[in-house]
């Protein structure tokens, strides 16, 4: 996840993480906000905890079934707000529909 990372910064936000719920990846979801909401997807290139295709095949599941969904790709890690965070505020701005002069 952190693979983008300085070896100290790694550490740090390694040692940073806690258990994750089994329940997310057991339990339906009762609602998906991209239905009823515009939705944007930063693709991470060099995610090494989603593969580039899981990230794809996300965004073309929500497609599939009509979801409006923006995507933008940045070459990062897992966790682009480590690595580019001007990057991801200026994708988030854009989202939102903030203009830019």
């Amino acid at each position: 996840m952190y693979q983008d990372l300085r070896s100290d910064d790694a550490k740090y936000w390694i040692s940073k993480l806690r258990p994750h719920s089994l329940a997310t990846f057991t339990t339906k979801a009762k609602s998906a906000a991209w239905r009823t909401i515009p939705s944007a997807y930063l693709i991470c290139e060099n995610d090494g905890a989603i593969p580039v295709q899981g990230q794809e095949a996300m965004v073309a599941a929500v497609q599939k079934e009509g979801g409006e969904i923006e995507v933008e790709r940045l070459n990062s890690c897992h966790c682009p707000h480590l690595q580019e965070p001007d990057a991801v505020v200026s994708f988030l701005r854009r989202a939102i529909g903030e203009v830019f002069e």
